[in-house]
């Protein structure tokens, strides 16, 4: 006999007054020709309805209606429109806050607070511009103000945080910038104690530093800001990062700005400061010399305290020297009544008069002093004499505040710097190691929970324990996919994106689907496991992995496996997705029969001494049945709270099982039903025949069989006719004559069909469709001699399938 393989049956022309039966619903019906049949012989089908062809709704719940009462429904509606407001406002006013010219804006103003006052004293320019600089101060200072109201209503958790908090404390230091606007600049006299404070403060004291520091804390707002305009994406990515990122990095914030806080209050209290009373306690030796001296010693005596007090390292105390040179520079010393002001390093009497007017206290001075000088660069050190005369010494020490200026500009920058590095390196190792995985994970989660199908990618090894949980992670979710399968991704999607509940929500309802299924069985499995032992493992998964893999490439999803049987479910996509469907569905079969027929695995686990004496030696093969079937089902889990399996429940389903048992009667590997049939593609239909009409065991619906002879290896064609014909021309003239058999044979002219059926069996005489229909024919033909159908044929005949 010619055993058909790998035989490729050309596109069979369809013959004049050719008519195919239909299933009786459900079925588009044939165009032209079936309509001529049908009005040639209408009662033959009569029973056969047009198609309607209709996918499964989506099952949608909806509530019902409440049964509040109007008055309450509208102060909801009211409420929530409110409440809506307010949820758009606070969207919008974030978008404004963090919108690129905000943070520009913030970038500008921050620097501006950091170092606009010490630029200023740090270089020899005149007092007119302090009331300028103190006036975009104070400008800036309310727009921060307005930007942290603003940022606490559209952020609540920020108001009243650690950073709203250090936010506020350096807004209030920029109060100290406002001298200018607050104090009479012109008098020196009257506030001298307030204005040396203020002066003290700029200087550089402790708490002015720490007060300063804390303006630093927006430059990482700032160094964040750059980050997002360099890099859009990365900005993306800060926006939507996870709960755990946002609290580790403000916690570490947190801590630098305390450490660097605490460094700088406690380190002076460790540390002597030698502070610098030489001038005072000098000038108290003056006032004490007052009455005990001539008038040239104590001439001499003041020209000394000058000399020094100017630190002056070197030089004549007596003669001239660089005024510009002087760190500290004396300007005005006065005994009671009489007063001495030096200009330009020399006593002139012209200005005598020059700081003793308390209202204006650079009226009569140079108009060096008038432009140059401002109250804060004064030191005034103020004596009572023995008899009771004021003494004063006013020394001028703006050189020193320049360099002070100079100092917080450098110290400022240093802080800058030391803050952005510990930040960005201590952040980008939490970042790294805790945070990035962490997302990693979630966001491999909220993946799942859109597309269970989703494939984590592998990592073959863990140096820390967040890889290890990722590693574990993935594990566990390929682990789910593969248990719970295509009609298990509702049920991993809705417990992986429900939040709120923290148990398992397996309980789902089911959805209506239409679908194709196939059911495959191995033959013999039975006396195969009684010979294979403890191997019958490697040969059940060396099946399984030949079947799951054909029908997977094909867009098959594996549903169950029941020991020596499977099913597998294409889903359609949507109503024009059914013919690729099934097309895909009849491929990965026909793939299936192909590689276990050559499976080299198969062939050497079933090469054992039990198998060849349980047999024949040699004589064992592989063999599986298939079932082809489209129709609806209901998808979801099934089972209890102890175990679930996610299925599909429909008698549809269990006709595929029926139709693969079928196969042991028809000696065919594949068969499908007629709803399957008509769903292929012209091109897959090639060398598919149709075999049989008959109900199921128990049902009274007719079901068209057919078969695939492309697959079949039972299928065997008289050798001497594929010598006469050719293999091609032999399997066409054998479809052919079948086909016209089976067609009698459902009109009920079974004289005809039995004349076919016979020609038939000359191509292949042991092809089994042909001869149980000729066995049924003979069983229930009202003649003994001649082939008649009975009076109550309609079509089909009942089969013990």
């Amino acid at each position: 006999c010619f055993c058909l393989l790998e035989w490729v049956c050309p596109t069979l022309a369809a013959m004049e007054n050719e008519v195919l039966f239909r299933d009786s619903r459900d079925i588009q019906p044939l165009p032209e020709i079936y309509e001529e049949a049908k009005l040639k012989n209408s009662n033959m089908y009569k029973q056969v309805p047009d198609a309607k062809y209709v996918a499964c709704p989506e099952d949608i719940w909806q509530p019902e209606p409440s049964a509040a009462d109007e008055a309450e429904n509208t102060e909801v509606k009211v409420k929530t429109k409110t409440q809506l407001m307010m949820e758009r406002l606070k969207v919008k006013m974030v978008l404004v806050l963090d919108h690129n010219i905000s943070l520009i804006l913030v970038f500008v103003m921050t620097f501006w607070a950091l170092f606009a006052e010490d630029i200023m004293l740090s270089v020899p320019i005149q007092k007119t511009v302090d009331r300028p600089f103190a006036y975009v101060s104070l400008v800036f200072l309310i727009i921060f103000g307005i930007e942290q109201i603003a940022r606490s209503f559209a952020v609540p958790e920020y108001f009243g945080s650690f950073f709203w908090l250090m936010e506020l404390v350096a807004n209030a230091s920029m109060v100290t910038s406002l001298g200018p606007i607050i104090f009479n600049a012109k008098s020196c006299l009257e506030g001298f104690v307030d204005l040396s404070t203020l002066s003290g403060l700029s200087a550089g004291s402790r708490l002015a530093r720490v007060m300063r520091l804390l303006r630093v804390i927006r430059v990482l707002r700032v160094f964040n800001s750059c980050s997002k305009l360099r890099n859009p994406e990365n900005a993306t990515q800060k926006n939507q990062q996870s709960a755990i990122g946002k609290a580790l990095n403000e916690k570490l914030v947190r801590s630098m700005i305390l450490i660097v806080i605490a460094l700088q209050l406690i380190f002076p209290l460790l540390s002597f400061d030698e502070v610098d009373d030489s001038r005072t306690l000098t000038f108290q030796m003056l006032v004490n010399a007052r009455n005990f001296s001539t008038p040239e010693v104590f001439d001499n005596m003041i020209a000394a305290y000058k000399f020094f007090g100017e630190n002056t390292q070197s030089g004549d105390p007596y003669g001239p020297k660089p005024y510009d040179t002087a760190f500290r520079t004396l300007l005005r010393i006065s005994f009671g009544p009489w007063a001495q002001v030096y200009y330009n390093g020399v006593a002139d009497p012209t200005y005598v008069k020059c700081f003793s007017n308390r209202s204006d206290s650079f009226l009569d001075c140079p108009q060096l002093y008038a432009d140059s000088y401002r109250c804060t660069d004064l030191d005034f050190i103020s004596m009572t004499t023995a008899n009771g005369e004021e003494a004063e010494a006013i020394w001028e020490e703006q050189h020193y505040d320049m360099y002070i200026a100079q100092y917080n500009i450098t110290l400022a920058c240093l802080l800058i710097v030391i803050i952005l590095v510990m930040y960005t390196a201590l952040s980008s190792d939490v970042t790294s190691m805790v945070v990035q995985p962490i997302e990693s994970m979630v966001g491999l989660v909220k993946k799942l929970s859109e597309n269970p199908n989703y494939q984590l990618e592998g990592q073959s090894k863990s140096k820390y324990e967040t890889e290890a949980v990722r590693i574990a992670l993935a594990k566990i979710v390929g682990l789910m996919q593969l248990g719970f399968g295509g009609a298990g991704h509702e049920i991993i999607s809705a417990n992986l994106a429900n939040e709120e509940k923290p148990g398992l929500d397996l309980m789902l309802r089911g959805k209506k689907k239409d679908c194709a299924y196939g059911f495959c069985d191995i033959r013999q499995f039975t006396d195969t496991v009684e010979c294979l032992q403890d191997q019958v493992m490697l040969f059940t998964n060396s099946v399984g992995e030949i079947v799951h893999q054909s029908c997977h490439d094909n867009r098959g999803e594996p549903n169950k496996n029941i020991g020596d049987a499977f099913l597998i479910v294409w889903r359609p996509i949507s109503i024009g997705d059914h013919s690729k469907v099934v097309d895909g569905a009849l491929t990965a079969f026909r793939r299936c029969v192909r590689e276990i027929a050559s499976s080299q695995t198969l062939q050497l686990v079933t090469n054992v001494e039990a198998i060849h004496k349980k047999f024949g030696r040699n004589k064992y093969r592989t063999k599986l049945g298939f079932g082809l079937h489209f129709g609806w089902s209901v998808e979801g889990p099934v089972g209890s709270p102890t175990k679930i399996d996610c299925s599909y429940l429909s008698p549809e389903v269990k006709i595929s099982d029926r139709l693969e048992a079928a196969t042991k009667i028809y000696s065919s590997n594949i068969l499908m039903s007629g709803q399957f049939y008509d769903l292929l593609s012209d091109h897959i239909k090639v060398g598919i025949r149709l075999i049989d009409h008959v109900t199921l065991k128990g049902g009274v619906k007719p079901f068209r069989i057919y078969a695939d002879d492309r697959s079949n290896l039972w299928l065997k064609i008289n050798p001497r006719l594929v010598e006469i014909y050719g293999a091609e021309a032999a399997y066409e003239q054998f479809s052919k004559t079948f086909h016209e058999g089976i067609d009698a044979f459902i009109k009920g002219d079974w004289s005809t069909a039995q004349q076919k059926l016979e020609g038939a069996r000359d191509f292949c005489p042991k092809d089994a469709p042909t001869l149980l229909l000729m066995k049924e024919m003979k069983k229930r033909s009202i003649d003994p001699v001649t082939p008649t159908a009975p009076v109550d044929w309609k079509g089909y005949h009942d089969s013990e399938v």
